[in-house]
């Protein structure tokens, strides 16, 4: 301060009413220029919002641009698996590797970062949307369908009916009636699995017990030989 006279700055003010408000708040004693309007009980002019929303915008955006990037989420891989109709975790590896070489590295940072069993997760979770259509459709078809459905598709593995008269074959030669273990094949497939409609396949080993079966494993998702251990029927319950 020089001179007894006291200088003050101030950068706050959007208008010149705010400023003016500003000085002869802390000065008494200010000095007001030829036919310059009283000011004294004057409200603020009604433009005042406009020319502070530009101020507060810009201060939002730069704000905005200090923010965290954003990670990758886990439903945005998701939709990359299935669109790039991806198998498995080195499918995926190798081509966040891929993109990441081309400065792109969100796919690269999700599974680094992330860890193995989000990113299998993930695979999983594709799968099963991918499959989910097609996996109640087939719920809600009974085994019955199922099976007419795979009778108007040809043989597998080109064997032009082999397989029928093999079977035939071996059940005549250990005594059984062809029309016998069909109906017990039928019968339990239309009832479902129960009381007196499983069937036991008995005998010494080549000779052909799983053969007669092995059409079925073709047609129905099926649980074949339970693991030891304590475990050894988890799953059954989801097998057709």
């Amino acid at each position: 301060m020089r001179h007894g006279i006291k200088v003050n700055f101030s950068d706050k003010h959007d208008n010149y009413f705010s400023a003016y408000k500003y000085v002869v708040k802390y000065d008494a004693d200010y000095v007001l220029s030829d036919n310059h309007p009283d000011l004294t009980n004057a409200t603020a002019p009604r433009k005042t919002n406009a020319s502070q929303k530009p101020k507060g915008t810009a201060k939002k955006a730069g704000a905005a641009t200090k923010k965290k990037k954003k990670r990758i989420a886990v439903y945005d891989v998701v939709r990359i698996i299935q669109t790039k109709g991806i198998k498995s975790r080195l499918e995926l590896m190798a081509l966040a590797n891929k993109w990441q070489e081309q400065g792109k590295t969100d796919l690269a940072e999700f599974v680094s970062n992330r860890g193995p069993r989000v990113v299998n997760e993930a695979l999983e979770t594709a799968h099963e949307l991918t499959m989910a259509e097609k996996r109640l459709e087939r719920i809600n078809k009974t085994r019955m369908q199922l099976l007419q459905e795979h009778l108007t598709q040809p043989c597998r593995d080109n064997c032009e009916g082999i397989w029928l008269r093999s079977a035939a074959e071996i059940l005549e030669g250990n005594g059984i009636p062809v029309s016998i273990f069909a109906g017990a094949v039928y019968d339990a497939l239309l009832q479902g699995r129960g009381k007196y409609r499983n069937i036991y396949i008995y005998g010494p080993a080549n000779c052909g017990k799983t053969f007669l079966i092995s059409p079925l494993k073709t047609i129905y998702e099926c649980f074949v030989n339970p693991a030891s251990g304590s475990f050894a029927w988890v799953g059954v319950d989801q097998a057709e």
